[in-house]
C-alpha cells in the first residue's frame, strides 16, 4: 500500500514562509483556497525518505513551556553540505538560531543549520560530520 505524509504548519505569516521555501528552491505541488482568508499552498518536500521522531530532553521541554503547548514541531533534513545548506537558508531570509548564526554549528551528532521560517516554524539541516570531526 502506497501511502504519503503531510505535513501541515499553521505559520502566523503565511506568505514569508511560502517566499522563504520558494526561495530553497522547493517545488510548488498545489495552491488551494476556500475563501479570501481560507487558503494554503503545497510543497513538495526533496527528500528520499521521511521519519516521524519524538524527543525530549531540557531544551525541548523548556521551549514547549515558552510556547505554551504541549507540542512544538519542526522539521530536520538531512543534507550533504552544510555550508550549502547555510548559505541557502540565508540567501532565502530564513532568520539563523543564534547557534549558527556564522556557519554551521558543529554538534556531537552532526553539522547543524537550524533556521526559522517568518511565523517560526524551525527547519534543522544537518549534515555528517566530517572524518576529521567524527
Amino acid at each position: 500500500m502506497a501511502s504519503t505524509l503531510d505535513v501541515v504548519v499553521y505559520p502566523q505569516d503565511i506568505d514569508g514562509a511560502e517566499l522563504a521555501f520558494s526561495r530553497l528552491g522547493w517545488p510548488v505541488a498545489e495552491r488551494f483556497a476556500d475563501g479570501p482568508d481560507d487558503h494554503g499552498v503545497i510543497f513538495h518536500i526533496p527528500v528520499e525518505r521521511a521519519t516521524l521522531e519524538l524527543v525530549t530532553h531540557d531544551a525541548a521541554r523548556s521551549l514547549s513551556a515558552v510556547v505554551g503547548s504541549d507540542v512544538v514541531a519542526g522539521l530536520r533534513l538531512s543534507v550533504d553540505d552544510a555550508t550549502a545548506a547555510w548559505q541557502g537558508v540565508r540567501a532565502a531570509g530564513f532568520r539563523l538560531d543564534p547557534v549558527c548564526a556564522d556557519g554551521p554549528s558543529t554538534e556531537t551528532w552532526g553539522m547543524l543549520v537550524r533556521a526559522y521560517t517568518p511565523g517560526g516554524l524551525r527547519l534543522d539541516l544537518v549534515a555528517p560530520l566530517p572524518p576529521e570531526a567524527s
